[in-house]
């Protein structure tokens, strides 16, 4: 993680918000229209409604992204995060998730949402170890996606 650096949203980095999505969504589902909008226009979808996107530079390239979207004062929502295949493996995606995570509570959040798949482990694997908790009684929940999604929160103490 030491050749890693995290750095904020620049338009020039637009397109690359996409790209790493664009991997890991073909790989596991299908691009979904939601999908197409959101990464074709984060600055609608994200940041105009007050949050952000960060992204992860390994040694000089860029290489994975989060983002977390503000849905009130005190509910963010951890989505869009990915890291290029050739990179995974370096710990960048526990990396960008803790730095959106404290920037989130810096900015007043007092709990984090995400959606995720049962097909993703590794995130899924991820969200736990920092202290997501699976939350709701339904198997999954309609997030206007087609793919099959559960939900996660995590809930800041000390708020």
């Amino acid at each position: 993680m030491e050749n890693t650096e995290i750095i904020n949203y620049h338009p020039s980095l637009k397109i690359f918000f996409k790209i790493i999505n664009y991997e890991w969504l073909e790989k596991y589902f299908t691009i979904e229209k939601r999908d197409e909008e959101i990464l074709s226009n984060p600055e609608k979808y994200i940041l105009d409604k007050g949050g952000f996107i960060l992204f992860a530079i390994h040694d000089g390239a860029v290489c994975g992204t989060v983002a977390m979207i503000k849905h009130n004062n005190d509910v963010f929502e951890l989505a869009k995060m990915a890291v290029l295949k050739k990179f995974r493996g370096k710990k960048i995606g526990e990396k960008l998730a803790l730095e959106a995570i404290e920037r989130a509570k810096n900015m007043g959040a007092k709990k984090i949402i995400l959606d995720t798949n049962r097909s993703l482990t590794v995130a899924v694997s991820l969200y736990v170890k920092l202290g997501f908790i699976k939350c709701g009684n339904k198997e999954y929940e309609e997030t206007g996606y087609e793919r099959e999604t559960f939900r996660m929160e995590l809930v800041i103490s000390g708020q």
